[in-house]
């Protein structure tokens, strides 16, 4: 489960590698709403797709809606948004990537999952248990520029998320000694009191005999060890600089050559064209013995 997410990471690591540049340096003048004086309406751009995670796509639009939002909420200033614009792109592919990975794993959102969730989290839609009716809805959500539709499967894409997180929660093992640990860790405290002393004060009025210092240092005296240490003078000969500051004259030469000159000899030698061993006139019963000879010859 966890090579799952690594390797999912690593995709969305990818993709943003290859769009952000597009998107944070060549895009963000007309995603960001009001930049260039265009609006939400600019059909010409909205359905630009900006990025495919598995069968969804990421458009345009959906990052200008995403940004007018965050803006209206004052998450920023409007100055502020194309900092922000890579940060929104990067978000949204990895919670489509997250999606889909849940649909791919067999998750389902059903209606009533979205109709709970709804009546949770905006229970001035639902005055007295009773459902204020989809016109009303429709208008609610038209001041936050969403359509029913698009604010749904946005709930729903959030409930898969979660239950895929649930489900990657669920493969966490926590073992009563870490709980434990984790219980000290938050609860156990300690009062302490303390003093401190200058010793630099105090240096002046101790006075140390001689004998005291010894019998301290003969009582402690693995304290005091100092390892063996080496002292190394190294001296590198670079026989090439070295040559070349030496002139040799002739007769030097002919000394050295004359002093030792069993080391300059070159013993005689032969280079060997053929090997001949006559089989003429010798009986067919030498010749193969002739051949072996020959072979160890030529070993």
């Amino acid at each position: 489960m966890f090579d799952l997410f690594r390797s999912r990471a690593k995709f969305v690591k990818i993709m943003m590698g290859a769009l952000l540049g597009a998107v944070a340096l060549s895009m963000v003048a007309y995603l960001i709403p009001g930049f260039t004086g265009g609006g939400m309406g600019d059909s010409r751009r909205g359905d630009t797709v900006i990025a495919d995670v598995g069968e969804s796509q990421i458009t345009v639009q959906d990052v200008r809606q995403k940004i007018q939002l965050a803006m209206e909420s004052k998450q920023f200033p409007r100055q502020m948004a194309a900092l922000y614009v890579p940060e929104m792109v990067d978000s949204m592919i990895r919670e489509k990537a997250l999606e889909y990975e849940a649909q791919r794993l067999g998750f389902d959102v059903s209606a009533q999952d979205v109709a709970n969730y709804i009546a949770m989290r905006i229970p001035q839609l639902f005055p007295n248990g009773k459902f204020v009716g989809a016109e009303t809805y429709a208008r609610f959500l038209a001041q936050q520029h969403m359509t029913i539709a698009e604010f749904e499967d946005g709930i729903r894409s959030q409930l898969l998320i979660d239950k895929l997180g649930d489900l990657n929660k669920q493969s966490v093992v926590v073992t009563p000694q870490e709980v434990a640990d984790q219980y000290r860790n938050r609860n156990e405290k300690i009062k302490l009191e303390y003093f401190m002393l200058d010793a630099s004060k105090y240096g002046s009025e101790v006075h140390t005999a001689p004998e005291d210092i010894q019998n301290y240092f003969l009582a402690n005296r693995a304290q005091f060890t100092v390892p063996e240490t080496r002292d190394l003078l190294v001296l590198a000969a670079d026989q090439a600089e070295i040559a070349k500051r030496i002139t040799l004259s002739d007769a030097d030469l002919r000394r050295v050559y004359d002093a030792n000159k069993d080391q300059f000899r070159v013993p005689e030698r032969a280079r060997v064209r053929h090997i001949l061993l006559k089989t003429t006139g010798k009986p067919p019963a030498e010749v193969p013995k002739m051949e072996a000879r020959a072979g160890e010859l030529l070993n």
